[in-house]
Order: structure tokens, then C-alpha cells, then sequence
């Protein structure tokens, strides 16, 4: 899987500039249309995966899926419908900071707040739009409830969720301003790891605390 998410892209990339460095435009143009079209499926694809591990994991499997489900039935169209189910998610718990900061034009203390509160509120409505299969999980009320059952358990796991993955990240911007193409490779191959062992932790977090949940 990280083959596919990190080491394919960074493949393309290198063909992409190799061939820029020949200067041949009549394969430089049509090869870079089909390289982005690789990157978007390849996107799509793990956006989809990090859904499907979080339904694995809910299911009581302790290890993330080295592949695709045998008897998986979802198609391109499933996979372009649960990328954009998920994207959506995060934007919903995001808005409020978003458009604070449209309005406002302006980062100041109640941007962080707001876009603090949507972090917060943002494993959870993950979780629920992902095990409910749909955009009616992000029912606010159902959130908050499921929330307050089991908030010590859930701060735990806000915090797992968030502070690995905010490390990498701020090691990768750093890294990225001195252009080390290795370093950069590895500290994304990280990055990708702990995102699906953040959608491994939901999925767990799920299956421990499904009664209490109550969802279904």
C-alpha cells in the first residue's frame, strides 16, 4: 500500500522530470496528462482505503488490509463516491474556521478555536459518516451524544489521531524547504503510515465501543 500511495507517485515524478529534462514536447504533453490522471486515481484510491480500513478494524481485524477485500464489489464509482463522502466530512467539521477566516480575512485566536472545535468533533463524524455508509452521519446531535458516552476514551484517541500525524507534518514542511527529495520521500512514507493506523485506531475505537455508540 505504501508502495502504491508513496513510491508510484514519487516514480512518476522522476519519469515526469526526465522527460522534461529531454525537451521533447510531441511526449511531454500527452505523458503528463496521463501521469495526473494516474496521481488522481491514485489519490481517490487511498482516500478509499483509509475508509476501508477503518471498516475492517471495526469489524475486530487487528491488522490494517495489505490489499483490496477478495469479495469486494466496489468499483471506480464507489471509490470516487466514498473519497469525496470522506473530503466532504472533513470540510463540514473545517467550515466554520474556513469561512471565519474568509469573512474575517484574518488569523487571530477565535480562527484556532473554531477550527480547534471542528478538529475535535472531526474523528468522530469520520467515523460515523464512514460506518453509516453516508453523509446523514454527520447528524450533529448523534455526534455530540456518541461523543459525551465515551469522552474519556474518545479525548484518548483525539489526541493518537492528531499528534503523530501533526509532528510528520511539520517535519515534512520543514524538509521541504531544503529540497531533499529522500527526506521528503521518507517522512511522506510516514505520513501515509500514520494515517492509516489513525483509520485502524476509529475503526478500533468503534468495535471496543460500539454499544455505547449505539448506532445501529
Amino acid at each position: 500500500m505504501l508502495g502504491m500511495f508513496v513510491l508510484l507517485p514519487f516514480a512518476l515524478t522522476l519519469i515526469g522530470q526526465g522527460l522534461a529534462w529531454l525537451g521533447i514536447p510531441v511526449i511531454i504533453v500527452p505523458v503528463a496528462f496521463i501521469f495526473m490522471i494516474i496521481r488522481w486515481i491514485i489519490l481517490f484510491y487511498m482516500f478509499w482505503y483509509l475508509g476501508f480500513c477503518i471498516r475492517e478494524s471495526a469489524e475486530g481485524h487487528f491488522r490494517a488490509p495489505d490489499t483490496l477485500a477478495p469479495d469486494s464489489d466496489d468499483g471506480i464509482g464507489e471509490t470516487i463516491r466514498q473519497t469525496l463522502m470522506i473530503l466532504g466530512t472533513v470540510a463540514v467539521c473545517l467550515l466554520p474556521g474556513i469561512v471565519y477566516y474568509l469573512r474575517r480575512g484574518t488569523i487571530d485566536t477565535n480562527f484556532w478555536l473554531l477550527l480547534a472545535a471542528g478538529g475535535f468533533f472531526l474523528p468522530m463524524a469520520m467515523l460515523s459518516v464512514i460506518m453509516q455508509d453516508g453523509l446523514w452521519g454527520l447528524n450533529p446531535f448523534r455526534i455530540v451524544v456518541s461523543i459525551i458516552r465515551t469522552f474519556l476514551k474518545y479525548c484518548c484517541v483525539v489526541v493518537m489521531f492528531y499528534v503523530p500525524i501533526a509532528i510528520i507534518a511539520c517535519f515534512m514542511v520543514y524538509f521541504s524547504r531544503h529540497n531533499n527529495a529522500v527526506t521528503n520521500l521518507l517522512f511522506r512514507a510516514v505520513f501515509v503510515y500514520l494515517l492509516i493506523v489513525a483509520s485502524h485506531m476509529l475503526g478500533r475505537f468503534f468495535y471496543n465501543n460500539e454499544g455505547r455508540l449505539d448506532w445501529f
